[in-house]
């Protein structure tokens, strides 16, 4: 309201005010759970379903890779990227990998992870390992300012199992060597400065290059971990895509 030269906030205008602070600040929490609870989701949906359509075909192939009773393997012409005589022999075989990846966050976001792993395979299907990651997160909070980062360098240490099968891709004229795997882990995570337990599921192919004792692994994997906010504990599923190479001793002589 305007008197003379002088204008004069009147009541009206105040709430007007005051209502359009309530509604921004309404649609910035409507956004801020909006992200927080559909974003993770979209995010994990494609890698989750890469899993289980890996770890689905590694046992469906383990199974249709069993001869019908009765059967001589010798009478089964196989070709050489896939007959145990000519392939690459996995058992007793020892597995070192050095890998780097991007790891998307639920609650941390975007961030680079490093690490190692290594393995013994006990036959051409089943080996054990151990896994080690580090990771120093980009962000200096979690999803929202009133959850500070007090540590942004987080730890990954788990053990894992891996179920691998056997096969092969033609490339050109070349016909490549590849195992199709899942992993299951458990181990720890330290996140801001805490321990929390570590759940990994997930799955991916190595491929066998011309040097024996040399491969290259493509990983993709969950988390799951609980993560300490000061509004409350949340559990986030988190995912990496990882490439790696993997130093394989000692090579088939």
């Amino acid at each position: 309201m305007r008197v003379g030269e002088h204008e004069i906030p009147c009541a009206k205008d105040s709430a007007l005010t005051q209502d359009n602070s309530a509604t921004r600040s309404l649609g910035s929490t409507v956004d801020d759970a909006c992200y927080s609870l559909c974003m993770p989701i979209r995010m994990r949906r494609f890698p989750l379903l890469f899993v289980f359509v890996l770890s689905a075909a590694s046992i469906l192939l383990g199974a249709k890779g069993q001869l019908p009773r009765g059967t001589d393997s010798r009478d089964v012409a196989l070709p050489q990227a896939l007959d145990p005589r000519y392939r690459h022999a996995k058992g007793g075989e020892i597995e070192l990998t050095v890998f780097g990846a991007t790891y998307l966050g639920a609650s941390t976001k975007k961030s680079w992870l490093t690490g190692a792993r290594a393995y013994y395979h006990l036959n051409a299907m089943f080996a054990l390992g151990t896994s080690y990651g580090y990771q120093w997160i980009a962000v200096d909070r979690f999803h929202t300012s009133s959850a500070p980062l007090r540590n942004r360098h987080t730890h990954f240490i788990n053990a894992e199992v891996a179920i691998s099968n056997d096969v092969a891709m033609r490339f050109g004229s070349t016909v490549l060597e590849l195992d199709l795997f899942m992993t299951l882990g458990a181990g720890a995570l330290r996140l801001d400065g805490h321990w929390e337990m570590l759940g990994v599921i997930g799955g991916g192919l190595k491929a066998y290059t011309g040097v024996p004792w040399l491969a290259l692994r493509i990983d993709v994997n969950n988390y799951l971990h609980r993560v300490r906010k000061p509004a409350g504990d949340t559990v986030d599923m988190d995912i990496s895509f990882a490439l790696g190479l993997s130093a394989l001793l000692p090579h088939p002589g």
